[in-house]
């Protein structure tokens, strides 16, 4: 016990100290405040702000009372200068509680308007029954209509049921009406809804009002009070926007007793309450769906998409047979609903459709994508497997897009069908769908297909390879030195970038016919390393190399000096320089100058300015040199500087003039 009283005196001089702390503190930003520079202010603001914060933490109510009473005091003396008062009462607001009630009720009855207001705002927020009064007895006091709105906004706010027979008075006057219309509305007691229910068809605010009270009476548990606001409101002399709300109101307050409510709102030919109306019903599930099944029919197209777009399952008949229908918004509804709750009925008029070259076909393609209802996926299957072409090639992509990988046995069956369409959708769904697994299996098919579609496929697939060297090891395997075989998986090779694989392209590019040596040029030119420079420069090189070969290999380096920014620069520079040596045709030698822009080094710098003399390479010399130079200015200012200087006098474009004096600014 001793223990205990000893703790409370501890911790009641602790607070004793912060609220004196506090108060000097107060009393030392009132200079501050009131500065005449406004934006002066700021900082002290800020720093009461704080304090008001750290005051109402949990475990300081005792500070943050003694703390509400300085700032109460103080706002209340006209002494201290009003932005300071101002900005205490504004923290009042948050804070502040039954003691800060006397002095803002003064503030309430005083003379500065924006006081008055600031005290308003506070007392409405402020937790203590005695705010409530102060704020009546103002109300009974104000003569200004803005004023009068004000407070009875904040007796509202309050959900003030004393104040009810205070604001009745004000629904008869027309500044007041609206705003004392919807503060009865937040009191939501008997005798306030009884005060705005003669007044509904005369005052329009009185709905609004009626409406608020209905809801809050329905949340907390009140539900004979809010039934029966509703059904006032539910009336068919009331406005439609009223009407509608008061049916969506039911929904919650009366669910049991919304049937004939619907079925009104459906025949009303009414767009808003049908909205209504179909929005509940379909969240109702089973409950009203035959409602609306039966009434479907004679809706308008809007209403009856919205029908579909909340239909389930248990109606997919009644959705395939909306697929049909004339109205193009009906129509997409119908596909939409049958990629949401569709199942195996659903998938033959979805790939109708999406075979079809038709309007609905992407949407219908997005449809089969989703579409999940029972036995949908094995239906995809099947149809991809037999069945007219286009059908096919629809299941066939579906099953792409769907990312089913239990369709890998009825695409590989797929790819070897007779008609082309079949085999390219097959080949592309096998190149999104293939894995690790799958490629040896795919690669045999591709060493007898060497189509191109058959060459995308496994390439796909190569990229999504963990194990590269074993991969490639069993696609060299399956090519078995067939050059027809190897041209076929050259992209793949590529993309697995084994040793292995480099080899194989580098004897194909060496010695196999045009088309192979094509291939292979361009997989080495895709290398992910600048280990396939030294092939395609050898290529490059020789003087019996057709002119195209040539071409494929210097523009095979560029793109390996622009693509392996992970290599030291030293060997990027290095195979520009020899590509730009070997390069027997123009075109490769512009191409090798725009690869020398993306290498940050001194000797890209060297060359890109020597050819701006050069009139055939000038204008992308100049290119490339602007280019690098952005680059540089942040490593090699001296040298960006030197070659932005030489772009200016080479007068090319008004553009690189530009950008070559913003290099030159920096």
């Amino acid at each position: 016990m001793k223990a205990f009283l000893t703790m409370f005196v501890l911790g009641s001089l602790a607070f004793s100290a912060a609220g004196a702390d506090d108060a000097a503190a107060v009393r030392g930003l009132i200079p501050r405040l009131a500065d005449p520079d406004v934006s002066a202010r700021y900082a002290a603001q800020m720093e009461l702000q704080d304090l008001a914060s750290q005051s109402s933490q949990p475990g300081q109510a005792a500070r943050r009372e003694a703390l509400g009473r300085v700032l109460a005091a103080q706002a209340a003396d006209p002494a201290t200068p009003q932005p300071a008062r101002v900005w205490m009462v504004r923290q009042l607001e948050y804070m502040g509680g039954a003691e800060a009630v006397p002095s803002l009720a003064s503030l309430l009855a005083g003379d500065e308007p924006e006081l008055r207001d600031c005290a308003r705002r506070a007392l409405e927020k402020n937790p203590a029954p005695e705010a409530s009064a102060s704020l009546r007895r103002a109300l009974e006091k104000a003569g200004e209509a803005r004023e009068q709105i004000g407070l009875i906004h904040s007796l509202g706010q309050r959900a003030d049921a004393e104040s009810a027979a205070l604001i009745v008075r004000h629904l008869d006057r027309e500044a007041t009406a609206a705003a004392a219309a919807m503060a009865l509305g937040r009191i939501a007691t008997p005798a306030a809804a009884a005060a705005l229910a003669p007044l509904l068809g005369r005052n329009p605010a009185a709905g609004e009002g009626l409406m608020e009270a209905a809801s809050r009476m329905s949340a907390r548990g009140d539900i004979a009070a809010a039934q029966d606001l509703y059904r006032r409101l539910w009336a068919a002399e009331n406005p439609v926007a009223l009407r509608a709300a008061a049916l969506s109101g039911m929904e919650t307050a009366a669910p049991a007793v919304l049937r004939p409510m619907l079925r009104e709102a459906l025949n009303s030919n009414e767009p808003r309450l049908q909205q209504v109306a179909i929005r509940i019903a379909g969240g109702a599930g089973a409950r009203f769906g035959r409602m609306l099944l039966n009434r479907y029919a004679a809706l308008p197209a809007p209403a009856r998409a919205q029908v579909l777009s909340v239909l389930d399952s248990s109606a997919e008949t009644r959705i395939i047979e909306a697929v049909q229908e004339p109205e193009p918004d009906v129509r997409r509804a119908a596909i939409e609903a049958l990629g949401r709750v569709g199942g195996s009925a659903g998938v033959p008029a979805l790939l109708n459709i999406a075979g079809a070259d038709g309007p609905d076909k992407n949407a219908a393609v997005l449809a089969l994508a989703r579409i999940s209802g029972e036995g949908a996926a094995a239906e995809i299957r099947k149809a991809a497997g037999a069945g007219p072409a286009n059908l096919r090639v629809a299941a066939l992509n579906a099953l792409a897009d769907r990312g089913q990988a239990a369709a890998i046995p009825t695409l590989l069956e797929a790819v070897a069908e007779p008609d082309a369409a079949v085999q390219k959708a097959a080949w592309a769904a096998l190149g999104k769908l293939g894995a690790e697994r799958e490629i040896e299996s795919v690669g045999g098919l591709v060493a007898r297909d060497k189509s191109s579609e058959a060459s995308a496929a496994i390439e796909a697939i190569a990229a999504r390879v963990a194990d590269k060297k074993a991969a490639a090891r069993k696609l060299l395997a399956l090519a078995g030195g067939r050059e027809a075989e190897l041209a076929s998986m050259a992209g793949a090779l590529s993309v697995l970038g084994a040793e292995a694989g480099l080899a194989a392209l580098d004897r194909l590019a060496a010695s196999g016919g045009a088309g192979s040596q094509e291939r292979a040029l361009v997989a080495l030119g895709r290398w992910p390393t600048l280990d396939a420079v030294q092939p395609l420069l050898a290529i490059a090189r020789r003087a019996d190399a057709p002119e195209r070969a040539q071409s494929l290999a210097i523009e095979g380096v560029a793109r390996l000096v622009e693509s392996s920014g992970r290599s030291p620069l030293d060997a990027r520079v290095e195979a520009a320089l020899a590509a730009l040596a070997a390069a027997k045709q123009d075109t490769g030698k512009k191409a090798v100058l725009a690869a020398l822009a993306t290498v940050p080094h001194p000797e890209s710098a060297r060359v890109i300015q020597s050819m701006l003399g050069d009139p055939k390479f000038r204008s992308e010399a100049a290119q490339a040199g602007i280019e690098l130079a952005e680059l540089l200015v942040s490593t090699h200012r001296d040298l960006a500087h030197e070659l932005a200087r030489a772009i200016q006098q080479a007068g090319i474009s008004t553009m690189l003039g530009r950008r070559a004096g913003a290099v030159l600014r920096r």
